[in-house]
């Protein structure tokens, strides 16, 4: 059963759903980061499909969910905290770690951050992208559009959204829509926290076991032909066809690889 719970940080409380798994509590769980301008309910397909395995715990980023509003420009840094302020309140050691599309680079950087205790790192939607390729990404991402007394904003967000679905599923639609609404500028808070990653080092640099995945029409997709060449050891997984969608849209596959990833670590 999928279970909502709060834990505090120096700046306020982040929102979480976890599942805890009775008889499993040696298994190192699982940490599932999110991508904008969803939260964690972006999770909960994945989430049933695993809630027999080990312990699941997913994060609404600062912003989005139902944890608190970040002031300011926080840096990449400043994030990091707050995740491992959270982490540490909840007593988790060592776990292992799924980051999708934003939730990738928080992940590659808590990767980073604590070698030791980040067992295996899964990725989607790998931004690997150089210095010139990553400003110009961002550039043509432009800024959330700001609210408009005729609701004018409501239909742009609506037109955003569409061609990182492309099932067209107005329900999913109407849940990323939800998120953007409460995101607001949380998006382009986090957005300017992860911009100058340089995700290609990092990928250099993580020395625990790596998952690079996508789904065949995420528009990340070619992006994961270059993983390897900065972190040959690296597992590739291609799912199906799901948008940005994957833990909604193709959760039996995306549970089964992420199963057979970790497990094939256990001693």
């Amino acid at each position: 059963m999928i279970r909502k719970a709060y834990v505090e940080t120096r700046c306020g409380q982040l929102h979480f759903r976890y599942v805890r798994v009775v008889g499993r509590a040696e298994l190192e769980p699982l940490i599932l980061l999110h991508r904008t301008p969803t939260g964690s309910v972006s999770f909960e397909p994945l989430m049933r499909e695993l809630d027999d395995w080990r312990n699941l715990y997913a994060f609404d980023t600062p912003g989005f969910g139902g944890s608190f509003d970040p002031s300011g420009m926080p840096t990449l840094e400043q994030y990091l905290d707050w995740f491992t302020e959270a982490i540490d309140a909840l007593a988790i050691d060592g776990f292992h770690l799924f980051g999708h599309h934003t939730g990738m680079h928080f992940a590659l950087a808590l990767a980073l951050r604590w070698p030791a205790r980040v067992r295996s790192l899964a990725l989607g939607g790998v931004l690997c992208l150089d210095a010139a390729e990553r400003a110009a990404f961002f550039e043509r991402l432009g800024a959330a559009p700001e609210a408009r007394p005729d609701g004018a904003h409501l239909g742009e967000l609506w037109r955003r959204m569409q061609p990182y679905f492309p099932q067209r599923d107005p329900g999913l639609l109407n849940t990323e829509m939800i998120g953007a609404l409460r995101a607001g500028r949380a998006r382009d808070q986090v957005f300017a926290a992860i911009a100058a990653q340089d995700v290609p080092a990092g990928l250099a640099a993580v020395r625990c076991p790596l998952l690079a995945l996508s789904a065949s029409d995420d528009p990340l997709r070619p992006l994961l032909e270059r993983v390897p060449a900065f972190q040959p050891a690296a597992r590739i997984e291609m799912l199906g066809a799901s948008g940005v969608a994957a833990p909604e849209r193709d959760a039996p596959q995306l549970a089964a690889i992420l199963r057979d990833f970790v497990n094939s670590l256990s001693p």
